[in-house]
């Protein structure tokens, strides 16, 4: 069974970097051993990742579970 990501954009009123191409950088980074898709509330993942576009990260995820970790990305940076 493959572990769930699920990916949550903050609003993008203040990007420093394309947070789409992190995006697409960490989707194939992580495949093919997870199923990564958009975050919706009320859902549950594995995994976690909120993509904030500043160090601010004030994207809500509060209405998104789940159950392994919580990843907060800010720069591009990212934890692959």
């Amino acid at each position: 069974m493959l572990l769930t990501i699920g990916f949550k954009f903050c609003g993008g009123c203040n990007p420093r970097y394309d947070r789409r191409a992190a995006y697409e950088r960490m989707v194939q980074a992580y495949s093919p051993g997870y199923k990564a898709t958009m975050a919706k509330s009320g859902e549950s993942y594995d995994i976690l990742v909120i993509i904030a576009g500043c160090k601010n990260a004030c994207a809500n995820y509060s209405d998104i579970n789940y159950t392994k970790k919580l990843m907060i990305i800010t720069s591009e940076q990212l934890p692959i």
